[in-house]
């Protein structure tokens, strides 16, 4: 069904198929609908884990970055899982100790927390 409608920029008549009235959408088209919808969030997840898989950053474009073995031993242990009370048991260290290093290591890697701290240790090369 084409029902008959004015263009905005135009004002000439501008035949438009009429859209289904709610509830009458075939089955067919719900289903290409999904499968286009799980085709799309199939190619962004591809984007996404690319982007967060680079290489890591060519030696020439990577920032200067030295951690001390403190701050790198504590975001090794941070990547894998480890909270700062059990980091600063395995390290032998205190707790308050753990934290600082977390800091400092964040701070020269301008991240704000510990996980975008790993994050982008881990795609610089530097873990």
């Amino acid at each position: 069904m084409e029902a008959d409608i004015l263009d905005k920029h135009t004002q000439r008549p501008e035949r438009q198929q009429a859209l289904p009235e709610q509830g009458q959408e075939s089955a067919a088209d719900e289903g290409q609908a999904h499968a286009e919808q799980d085709a799309l969030e199939s190619q962004v997840a591809h984007l996404l884990q690319s982007e967060l898989m680079r290489v890591p950053v060519a030696a020439s474009r990577a920032p200067t970055i030295v951690f001390t073995e403190r701050e790198r031993d504590v975001l090794h242990w941070a990547a894998l899982g480890k909270s700062a009370g059990v980091t600063a048991q395995i390290l032998g260290i205190s707790e308050k100790t753990v934290r600082k290093a977390r800091e400092s290591a964040g701070r020269k890697l301008n991240s704000h927390n510990i996980v975008q701290s790993i994050a982008t240790a881990t795609r610089l090369g530097l873990l």
